[in-house]
């Protein structure tokens, strides 16, 4: 598989656009009514890692849900029905690749080692997404 398709995998294809859906955001962006956001309902990470159990080996404590639409962090379910943590260099919106995937952040600060490793992935993903292939 080629590193743009893995890319694709987990990030998915930027939605198209066109003008019936330019025309429609314009049209509703003036109606109060359908600018409000739509509140969304955090589950609980506890009552989540109670209903699903969590992948051993993870500080379950040192995450929190969010209502991010794009994260680098998002707790998603394996196929095996576990919780685990899916780690990005950038924000991404909910990973395709997962059914039920939540976003989240970490509750402390990330180590000070991890910094070479974020150089070194973004570089990586860079080349793969000006790679023709």
């Amino acid at each position: 598989m080629r590193a743009a398709d893995i890319v694709r995998r987990i990030w998915g294809d930027p939605p198209l656009a066109n003008a019936a859906n330019a025309a429609n955001a314009e049209c509703y962006s003036q109606d109060s009514q359908h600018s409000q956001p739509i509140p969304q309902s955090i589950p609980s990470l506890p009552g989540l890692l109670a209903q699903h159990g969590g992948f051993p080996g993870i500080d379950w404590h040192g995450l929190t849900l969010t209502d991010a639409q794009a994260s680098a962090l998002w707790i998603v379910q394996r196929p095996d029905g576990l919780l685990t943590v899916l780690t990005t260099v950038a924000p991404i919106n909910k990973p395709l690749s997962y059914a039920h995937a939540w976003p989240a952040r970490f509750t402390t600060p990330e180590p000070d080692d991890a910094a070479p490793a974020l150089s070194a992935a973004q570089a990586l993903i860079a080349r793969a997404r000006e790679s023709p292939f």
